[in-house]
């Protein structure tokens, strides 16, 4: 245990017989001090870092489209030898007339202040594509996805799936590295020692699959696998156990 003092480290005094844990009034340590990292890569590189960026400018330049918007009003009226005493009588005269007055030669004109937004427009396309790219997503509403099947959809899917391929590789050795922990204190609390057993981690993905395509390959597999392997694959089937049952297999 120590204290942050002035930018510097020094020991606590009030636990200076400190330890990681006691069991039964006697203390002990850990070989290593048990903060186990979950990281995002090898690097050690959030996510946010690759992506923020975009979203930032992508947030600032929609916010100053709005406000250039909401700004700038649709027309200009240029008003020429003007019969009054200012523009706010000019503004009250034609909301209530809809009709102004004006001496000799004078005259209105009305100048058209359209907004082009089309630049604008393009610029957001772009940093939505690189946001996308960056953070290894999936674009759920290009028109790409929306046609997409089969093979076209998985490749839709490849780079999410290598971020997750990188992020399981990294939560398992800090798993691998909590089983350490967890059996030194089943251990040491007197609840077994489980060092020699193996232990595995499974985590499962959700990804999105054409239904139709899947059956159709279990049922051209049928003669081929084993009835277990093509209901692992059947995208229907929760439960294989239960259906091995009830196909009366088991």
């Amino acid at each position: 245990f120590y204290l942050m003092e002035n930018g510097k480290l020094s020991p606590d005094p009030m636990k200076a017989d400190g330890c990681h844990m006691k069991i039964g009034g006697k203390g002990y340590n850990f070989k290593k001090t048990p903060f186990i990292p979950f990281k995002y890569n090898e690097e050690e590189i959030s996510l946010i870092r690759y992506v923020k960026p975009l979203i930032d400018d992508y947030d600032l330049l929609k916010s100053d489209d709005s406000n250039a918007i909401m700004d700038t009003p649709n027309s200009i009226l240029v008003v020429k030898n003007y019969d009054g005493q200012g523009l706010g009588e000019f503004r009250r005269n034609l909301s209530q007339y809809k009709a102004v007055k004006v001496t000799d030669d004078g005259g209105l004109d009305i100048k058209s202040t359209g907004l082009n937004t089309d630049m604008v427009e393009k610029h957001l396309k772009l940093d939505r594509k690189d946001l996308y790219e960056a953070g290894r997503g999936v674009d759920t509403q290009s028109e790409g996805f929306k046609t997409a099947s089969g093979v076209a959809l998985k490749f839709l899917y490849a780079d999410l799936d290598l971020d997750c391929n990188g992020i399981e590789s990294e939560f398992m050795s800090g798993f691998m590295e909590m089983v350490e922990f967890i059996n030194l204190w089943l251990r040491l609390s007197g609840q077994g020692d489980f060092g020699g057993k193996a232990v595995r981690f499974v985590l499962n993905r959700d990804i999105i699959i054409n239904e139709e395509q899947a059956i159709d390959d279990c049922a051209k597999s049928e003669g081929m696998l084993s009835r277990r392997t093509l209901l692992e694959n059947h995208p229907w089937v929760t439960d294989v156990e239960e259906e091995l049952r009830r196909c009366g297999e088991k």
